[in-house]
């Protein structure tokens, strides 16, 4: 009997880790992988992220063309979501 419930364990344990890969990293190891994804966002974009968002919101805010079929809303409020994960 040990066994099987031994056997049920480690495929919830497998469920929970592909659910969420993230949940077994540490702080620092979830840092870097952080800053890895900032680095190439900002590699694309040419600019820091910081940079980007306060581009957006000025964009829309002066009714300037926003990325395609976006409308000033949507810019401002990715705008912020790129300001909120930064701070």
């Amino acid at each position: 009997m040990s066994g099987i419930l031994s056997t049920r364990l480690t495929r919830l344990e497998r469920a929970i880790i592909i659910g969420n890969p993230l949940a077994s990293l540490s702080d620092e190891e979830l840092e870097a992988r952080l800053s890895d994804v900032t680095a190439r966002l900002e590699a694309i974009l040419g600019m820091a992220l910081h940079q980007c968002s306060a581009e957006l919101l000025r964009a829309a805010d002066a009714g300037e063309p926003l990325p395609e079929d976006w409308t000033p809303g949507e810019s401002r409020h990715f705008a912020r979501l790129i300001m909120n994960t930064i701070h």
